[in-house]
């Protein structure tokens, strides 16, 4: 497998840096052009990046980013890195027909999106999800752990999208199984981000003006809700799911303020539903992406408000500036009460 790390592109709008902290304590690990989500696992981060044409699919791993040899995209890769069988990391993304981005805050809205996998060690490239994949239904939001991939689906003519849990050795007529995911009978209803990890399946979704944090437990399909709140002028959003060693964690935004949950950091502890919240580092600005790298630090990637993306402030006031990454150093948790939750 041939890696080419993005310092050596310096006529692409992608920037490796390994420079100035954010804070005393954060580190900006990469600046891109324009915003990605962010995974992580065992040590590597996957994201996009934007070469001045289309998105490429990356890695960050020992303080240097890589593109992967893969096709590149037109809208930001719907991507997420677990461990395979045998605890090897491997990317599970979508592959679509038609790729409608959404440049400002790295949203994608492309249609008839299959799911392929990628081994980041001895792969033979992109294999494609057969079982997964359906001809007319829009599969997204893919996520992987140990030879079992969750993810959602939209069919034309159904308003409810459904969330999927499937065996990657399983033959293609060996149905996938439903998991709970919306409850709530609205038409504005959707699944934003999935996360899985043992038994366990985040999920970040929306319906009837609200956005939830929730978790499914993918042996007896029990669900709870961990986070809610309205979705509103505010510009309220969760982003950004993962697990480390026991909790969960993703980052609370809005734009102008409102709502119970403050912005920052929200950390939930699995064994006893404990919510701690962190403030977000001085040196971001909207989280678009998290993922922990441990229950107390975190990989975060900004972006400007929405009409930007990257680039500057509030309809372009402030100094113009990339997107970063940023690597958090020991975030500081405050328990914070459930029935803010």
């Amino acid at each position: 497998m041939r890696h080419h790390p993005l310092f050596l592109l310096a006529p692409l709008a992608v920037t490796l840096t390994v420079c100035s902290p954010a804070s005393a304590a954060d580190t900006v690990v990469a600046e891109l052009d324009r915003p990605s989500t962010i995974r992580a696992y065992a040590g590597i981060s996957v994201l996009s990046t934007y070469d001045g044409s289309a998105y490429r699919l990356a890695v960050l791993r020992q303080g240097r980013m890589e593109v992967l040899p893969v096709a590149p995209s037109q809208a930001p890769f719907d991507v997420d890195i677990g461990p395979d069988r045998s605890g090897r990391p491997q990317l599970v993304y979508t592959r679509c027909r038609i790729e409608r981005p959404d440049v400002a805050m790295g949203r994608n809205d492309s249609q008839g999106c299959d799911l392929v996998t990628y081994a980041l060690e001895g792969g033979s490239g992109e294999r494609p999800v057969r079982g997964a994949s359906t001809r007319d239904g829009n599969e997204f939001a893919p996520t992987l752990w140990k030879g079992r991939i969750a993810f959602a689906r939209k069919v034309p003519g159904r308003e409810q999208p459904h969330v999927l849990l499937r065996d990657l050795r399983a033959p293609r007529s060996r149905p996938s199984l439903r998991l709970p995911s919306i409850t709530r009978a609205t038409r504005t209803r959707g699944i934003l981000e999935l996360e899985l990890s043992g038994r366990h399946l985040a999920q970040i979704v929306f319906a009837a003006g609200r956005t939830e944090v929730r978790l499914v437990d993918v042996r007896n399909r029990a669900l709870r809700r961990v986070a809610a709140m309205g979705v509103g002028e505010g510009g309220q959003y969760f982003a950004g799911i993962g697990f480390a060693d026991g909790y969960l964690g993703w980052a609370t935004q809005w734009i102008v303020g409102g709502g119970p949950l403050r912005p920052g950091i929200y950390r939930y502890r699995l064994s006893t539903g404990d919510l701690a919240r962190a403030p977000h580092p001085r040196g971001a600005l909207w989280i678009v992406g998290l993922a922990l790298a441990a229950p107390d630090t975190a990989y975060l990637a900004d972006a400007s408000p929405p009409d930007d993306g990257c680039g500057g402030g509030p309809e372009g006031v402030g100094p113009a500036r990339h997107c970063q990454v940023i690597r958090t150093g020991s975030l500081r948790f405050r328990p914070v009460g459930r029935g803010s939750a």
